[in-house]
């Protein structure tokens, strides 16, 4: 069912997520926001068959619930995250494909 693979999927990217912000420390002073997520997708060329930007649209979904779960930031509205952004970097097949992602602090 439908439910089934969005719960599955979510879950998916919850486990990938935590297992990387285990040790990150919550974001206290609400002077530091908003805040800006970048995602950097370092993936191999596949022409066509490249997925865009706007369908990675899961992964900062995931990866704010995530941050909010583990209250590292006390929510993911627009009050502490007002941007998201998404880059597609293609790289040759004899390196690594990874996600970079960034959070910076915009300057009030």
């Amino acid at each position: 069912s439908n439910s089934f693979s969005r719960n599955f999927l979510r879950n998916f990217l919850h486990d990938y997520f935590k297992t990387y912000l285990i040790d990150i420390a919550p974001f206290e002073d609400l002077d530091k926001y908003p805040l800006v997520i970048e995602l950097l997708f370092y993936i191999h060329d596949h022409g066509k068959h490249n997925i865009d930007n706007d369908n990675k649209w899961v992964w900062a979904k995931g990866f704010r619930d995530t941050l909010t779960e583990m209250k590292i930031i006390p929510d993911d509205n627009c009050y502490v995250i007002s941007r998201d952004e998404s880059e597609t970097i293609l790289i040759p097949e004899d390196q690594e494909q990874k996600l970079i992602i960034n959070i910076y602090m915009i300057n009030k």
